[in-house]
């Protein structure tokens, strides 16, 4: 684990990470109730979104992003996470599309869940790559699996949001590719997490 963020500050332009010292700068956003004590609502527009450091993706070979997440609506396709550098406005984004959980990695395109989520409750969402094999993990089950590049991430400062996919680092926000919904308890890990602590995180916050 690099880095944990259980969102819940219920106020404030900053959420601190419980693991590593690290922190996140928020922009717009709304505090509200969240899968366990607070989290932040992100209302599908081009300004709401939380900054956090981008070590926490650069470089990396192997690496897990866990989140509980809830969804407002399933239409469009918005971003929940991306990392993002100068050559690549989009280097890696987590992301639902429609009613589909997705992944999406330079230069391999997008990785579509198999399960069909709705609006108005929680879901766990994990994705882990691991040497050249991506996973998608959803509350707990193995939703996805399939090949992928294994070069190290490259994630600019600035690089690394929630809650909007950028155009370029750190910005020019698109409303209609903007999350909407509510974000808690994101996780940072450098190494892939096996299945079965997949389940056990899921379970142990259900």
């Amino acid at each position: 684990l690099v880095g944990y963020w259980p969102m819940d500050e219920g106020t404030g332009s900053i959420v601190n990470s419980s693991f590593g010292g690290m922190t996140g700068a928020v922009t717009g956003t709304t505090w509200v109730a969240g899968k366990n004590g607070n989290a932040l609502n992100f209302a599908a527009n081009a300004i709401d979104s939380v900054s956090l450091p981008n070590t926490l993706l650069n470089g990396m070979g192997d690496f897990t992003i866990s989140a509980w997440i809830y969804l407002n609506g399933v239409s469009g396709t918005r971003s929940l996470i991306g990392g993002a550098n100068v050559s690549q406005d989009n280097e890696f984004m987590m992301r639902a599309t429609g009613s589909k959980l997705s992944a999406y990695m330079k230069g391999a395109g997008d990785y579509l869940g198999a399960t069909t989520v709705s609006s108005g409750r929680w879901y766990h969402f994990i994705f882990t790559r691991s040497g050249g094999q991506a996973k998608i993990y959803l509350d707990g089950r193995q939703d996805f699996s399939g090949a992928i590049s294994a070069l190290p991430m490259i994630v600019d400062s600035g690089g690394l949001v929630l809650g909007q996919e950028q155009d370029s680092v750190g910005g020019n926000f698109d409303s209609g590719q903007a999350w909407n919904g509510r974000i808690d308890e994101v996780r940072f890990f450098s190494r892939s997490i096996s299945a079965g602590e997949a389940l056990a995180l899921y379970n142990g916050e259900k």
